[in-house]
């Protein structure tokens, strides 16, 4: 199996191995973002011209419409809707036999709202504050709840964070925000506790000063490191920020100590990276 790159350049891969994210421009067609997104705003029932309509689903826990018998939840194949963003994947990730496959993005996606009382205001944009770990704001988190699995450094369940955007995402629309020194400290963190579990992210974030936002176009992604910290941010803009928000899992395990040093994915050097360190027998110890 080659490991040799498709799409990304070595620019690309640098960028990831020492940011732990990738901007890549109009990785899905414009008319199947705009098309995403009219199905997006069906699930969530509301007229996106009126803010008022919008009330109620800012109240919703996990930030998602809701699919119904008559208006099931439709799925999207990256290899056959987003090829490009696919082999962008296949490339951080080892190639597609890595990947689980029948992989697919949604157009039930993440939204941000306005509160329409902000909106009604003499200057919304006064209302903006960002998501400053600092000053104890914005919701920072990595992806993959404990209830879902315990986290390992070489955990294969959330191997990638992708962000599609269906409309524009801007600053004080909703985007959400990333912290780049994080890969790098969890990546610490996990090969000191090989019981697993996570750290507390204030613990994370009080050691992190580079926050950056994933401002892009419709049809723009970003790929972010799985052990990459993030944040949604307030939005005071009088449109809805509508996005997919998803995880890639692989079908086996990350490795730190292949045997051939070309087999390691761009993610494996890149936590390997982090640690300093050529390669890692890292082996999982009982909690």
């Amino acid at each position: 199996m080659s490991l040799s790159p498709r799409i990304l350049s070595s620019q690309q891969i640098d960028e990831f191995l020492s940011v732990g994210a990738i901007h890549l421009p109009a990785s899905i067609a414009p008319d199947l973002a705009e098309h995403c997104a009219q199905e997006m705003l069906a699930y969530m029932d509301i007229d996106e011209h009126e803010p008022e309509s919008w009330r109620e689903l800012r109240n919703q826990p996990d930030n998602r419409g809701t699919a119904t018998k008559q208006r099931p939840e439709k799925h999207y194949s990256y290899q056959q809707h987003a090829p490009t963003l696919w082999a962008a994947m296949c490339d951080l990730l080892g190639g597609p036999e890595r990947i689980n496959a029948n992989k697919y993005f949604r157009s039930n996606g993440v939204y941000s709202l306005a509160d329409p009382d902000v909106l009604a205001s003499p200057d919304p944009r006064a209302c903006w504050q960002a998501p400053l770990p600092g000053e104890n704001r914005g919701g920072w988190h990595g992806d993959g709840k404990e209830e879902w699995f315990r986290h390992y450094l070489d955990s294969p369940q959330v191997a990638l964070l992708v962000l599609i955007l269906f409309r524009d995402s801007s600053r004080l629309g909703g985007a959400t925000w990333y912290a780049p020194e994080s890969p790098a400290l969890m990546s610490e963190f996990y090969a000191a506790h090989p019981q697993g579990g996570g750290p507390h992210p204030k613990d994370i974030m009080a050691q992190c000063t580079d926050l950056r936002v994933a401002e892009g176009r419709a049809g723009d992604a970003f790929l972010l490191h799985p052990f990459m910290m993030h944040s949604g941010a307030p939005n005071v803009l009088p449109q809805p920020r509508l996005m997919e928000n998803d995880n890639i899992s692989l079908r086996q395990p990350l490795c730190f100590n292949r045997d051939d040093a070309t087999e390691f994915s761009v993610l494996e050097r890149s936590i390997l990276g982090h640690l300093g360190v050529e390669r890692h027998n890292f082996a999982r110890i009982a909690a």
